[in-house]
């Protein structure tokens, strides 16, 4: 099976992990736009998966699962394959396509704290 490998890119000023320049100067030759070199810049890679709705899921894209008594959950490698996080309780993808993206860590952190 086969994905297919892009990225989303955010920018802003308070990016926790901000790219490398490296991963600025490969951004800028593929989209032919200007990234600011400071490293405001994220880049998110994409899992391959959609959810109910049919959104694209990226790494670092909050989940809210189908199941009422479960939290939000946090779209993260970890080891090695894409994963899903609460604190520092990880699992493999369950289907996705049950589950709706509700945020992201970078513009919507409060929504890994409620529970």
């Amino acid at each position: 099976m086969t994905r297919e490998i892009k990225f989303r890119m955010i920018i802003g000023k308070d990016v926790s992990k901000p790219a490398t320049l490296n991963q600025i100067i490969m951004a800028h030759a593929v989209t032919n736009k200007q990234f600011p070199e400071d490293g405001s810049v994220l880049l998110s890679q994409y899992t391959g998966l959609k959810d109910k709705n049919g959104k694209e899921i990226y790494e670092g894209d909050i989940l809210k699962p189908n199941e009422p008594f479960m939290n939000n959950l946090e779209v993260r490698w970890f080891e090695s394959g894409f994963s899903l996080m609460h604190q520092n309780y990880a699992r493999h993808f369950v289907d996705a396509r049950k589950m709706v993206i509700i945020g992201n860590i970078y513009e919507n952190p409060e929504l890994l704290k409620s529970a």
